[in-house]
């Protein structure tokens, strides 16, 4: 769905298909947006949808049997990161975009989900288990990626198998040095409790007198 920023007007629907469709990344002139989901089957595709026309939702990534997922399109528009799980877990892979059938790089080695661009192009964030990684990227002449580094390890929400679908979890700063992740509410397995007070109304009385 869209609406007005300002609040105004109604929402509208902008992703004409059926079933699941998670937005996750629009196109550097916004005249398409880059979604995944799936249509009950239980595997999911990325697809474009043309936000000049009549916001048809066309697949881009649909390999047979296996899901593609959390695409990301680099700042220029030039390539598309995104999640499969063709090698049996969750890895992050490149194409170059439109035409992704002319290459494809994997960027992580030992899985990876919610794949990331930074701001200038140059790195890759994603996450894996609990611990946040890089890799550096090149593009220019041909498309080069470097070893994933570990930037930091922390059990924030999401980056795990069985966390909710629906998109990327944190985000990075334009600068690339801070990150805006999501902490579960500690002691949250806590039993709830009751406290009873007795005799409450003298207490109130003793500590308010009405005299």
């Amino acid at each position: 769905m869209a609406q007005a920023a300002d609040g105004t007007g109604s929402a509208e629907r902008i992703v004409g298909t059926s079933g699941q469709a998670f937005p996750t990344a629009f196109l550097p002139d916004a005249t398409g947006l880059l979604v995944y989901g799936d249509s009950g089957n239980q595997i999911d595709d990325i697809s474009l949808v043309d936000l000049g026309g009549d916001n048809a939702a066309t697949p881009l990534l649909a390999v047979a049997a296996f899901s593609e997922r959390s695409p990301d399109l680099s700042p220029d528009g030039r390539w598309i990161a995104y999640e499969s799980d063709e090698s049996g877990r969750a890895e992050i892979y490149v194409r170059p975009f439109p035409d992704v059938d002319a290459g494809r790089w994997q960027v992580s080695t030992s899985g990876g989900t919610e794949v990331l661009w930074s701001r200038d192009g140059r790195e890759l964030f994603y996450r894996n288990g609990a611990a946040l990684m890089v890799a550096s990227v090149e593009t220019d002449p041909a498309f080069v990626v470097g070893s994933p580094e570990l930037v930091f390890e922390h059990r924030y929400f999401g980056g795990f198998p069985g966390a909710p679908q629906g998109g990327r979890a944190y985000d990075v700063s334009p600068d690339g040095e801070r990150f805006l992740m999501i902490k579960p509410v500690e002691d949250s397995t806590a039993a709830p409790h009751i406290i009873i007070v007795e005799n409450w109304i003298e207490e109130l009385k003793r500590l308010v007198p009405t005299e």
